[in-house]
């Protein structure tokens, strides 16, 4: 019942921004962490939100007139369209980013032996806590298989994307060329976001 009510949750990020929608979007991402402490991501909410976000997506696509027979390039274009629109969502991210980017910095500043670092806080120790709870679910997933599992049907869909792509070469190249715009506009952007938040810490 949880994981039908992620959809709809995502939905609702996708189109909205304002402060109840990031809080709605904080408590989702952090679960039960903020009972323990400062709200950090837990890798749980997150695959179940992503899986939320990607019926969402898919829904949204229909919505918005996306059929089946629509050309690849097509269809790429409208599930970026909403991921760059999602203003909130690249905020939550982008600030979580440069939280975790400036507790990483630190700690490596006093492993070298840096003067005037400043102690770990309590967010320090539970953005800490949060990354090894990452790393030790991502070893169980590669030690389960299931992380080679998902990699090979990542690689299965890209497969099938790039073979729709190259029956024609103007397909390969509205392809390209979306891959190139969103690149442009929503990654470069949001990298340069998460170093000057970091920067700004």
């Amino acid at each position: 019942i949880v994981d039908d009510c992620y959809p709809y949750v995502a939905s609702w990020v996708l189109r909205s921004d304002n402060d109840e929608a990031r809080q709605v979007l904080v408590s989702v991402l952090s679960g039960t962490s903020s009972r323990r402490g400062p709200a950090v991501p837990e890798p749980e909410q997150i695959a179940a939100f992503m899986r939320g976000l990607r019926v969402a997506i898919v829904r949204s696509g229909s919505e918005l007139g996306v059929s089946e027979r629509a050309s690849v390039a097509e269809k790429l274009r409208k599930v970026l369209m909403q991921v760059r629109e999602a203003k909130l969502l690249r905020e939550v991210v982008v600030n979580e980013a440069a939280r975790t980017a400036d507790v990483l910095l630190r700690e490596v500043l006093e492993f070298v032996g840096g003067t005037a670092v400043p102690e770990r806080t309590t967010e320090d120790v539970a953005v800490l806590r949060s990354l090894a709870e990452f790393a030790a679910v991502a070893a169980e997933s590669v030690a389960s298989g299931a992380a080679v599992e998902a990699l090979g049907a990542m690689a299965n869909d890209m497969g099938q994307l790039l073979a729709e792509a190259t029956k024609s070469p103007q397909e390969a190249v509205r392809v390209a060329e979306v891959m190139a715009d969103s690149a442009a506009s929503l990654v470069l952007p949001s990298a340069l976001s998460v170093a000057a938040r970091t920067l700004g810490r």
